[in-house]
C-alpha cells in the first residue's frame, strides 16, 4: 500500500489564498459573542434562544452552515467566489449574535448596519485592499520564514 505524502507548500498556499484575515477575526469573534449571549442567557431561563429571537437565531444557523462549506470550498478551489460567500454568511453569523445581545429595536438596525457596510466593500475594493494589507503587515504574513518554493532536495523538505 503506496502512502501518498501532501506537498507542504500546496497546504501553505491554500491557507494564504484563503480569506484567513476574515477567517481569525470570525473564529475569535463568533465564541466571544456566543459566550456574552450565554452570561446574559443564565438569567433568564424560562424561554430558549429560538423562542424569543427566532430571525436572528435561524439567521445565524443558516449563516454558520454557509460559511462552514463556503470556508471550505475556498480552501480546495481558488474560486473568488466562495471567499466573497465566507466573508458574507461569516458577517451575518456576528451580526445575527449582536443583534440578540442589543435591545430589540437596536438590534434589528445592525442588519441595516451591516447590508450598508457590505455594499460599501463591496463597492470600495481599495477598502478591501487595505484589510489585506493590513493583514500581511501585522500578523498573517508568516510566510517569510516558510520556503516559497518546494525544490526537490530542499533541506526543509526533503
Amino acid at each position: 500500500m503506496e502512502v501518498r505524502r501532501r506537498d507542504p507548500c500546496q497546504s501553505v498556499q491554500n491557507f494564504s489564498s484563503s480569506s484567513a484575515p476574515y477567517h481569525t477575526i470570525f473564529v475569535f469573534l463568533i465564541p466571544l459573542l456566543v459566550g456574552v449571549i450565554e452570561i446574559n442567557n443564565v438569567q433568564n431561563r424560562s424561554k430558549s434562544l429560538i423562542e424569543t429571537h427566532l430571525m436572528s437565531m435561524c439567521l445565524f444557523l443558516l449563516a454558520i452552515l454557509i460559511y462552514a462549506f463556503a470556508y471550505f470550498a475556498a480552501m480546495k478551489s481558488e474560486l473568488q467566489v466562495f471567499k466573497a460567500i465566507e466573508m458574507i454568511s461569516g458577517s451575518l453569523c456576528s451580526v445575527s449574535l449582536v443583534s440578540i445581545i442589543l435591545p430589540r429595536p437596536y438590534g434589528h438596525f445592525s442588519f441595516i448596519i451591516w447590508a450598508f457596510v457590505l455594499l460599501l466593500v463591496a463597492y470600495k475594493e481599495s477598502f478591501h485592499m487595505k484589510i489585506w494589507q493590513f493583514w500581511n503587515r501585522f500578523g498573517g504574513n508568516n510566510q517569510q520564514l516558510l520556503p516559497t518554493k518546494c525544490v526537490v532536495g530542499c533541506p526543509a523538505y526533503p
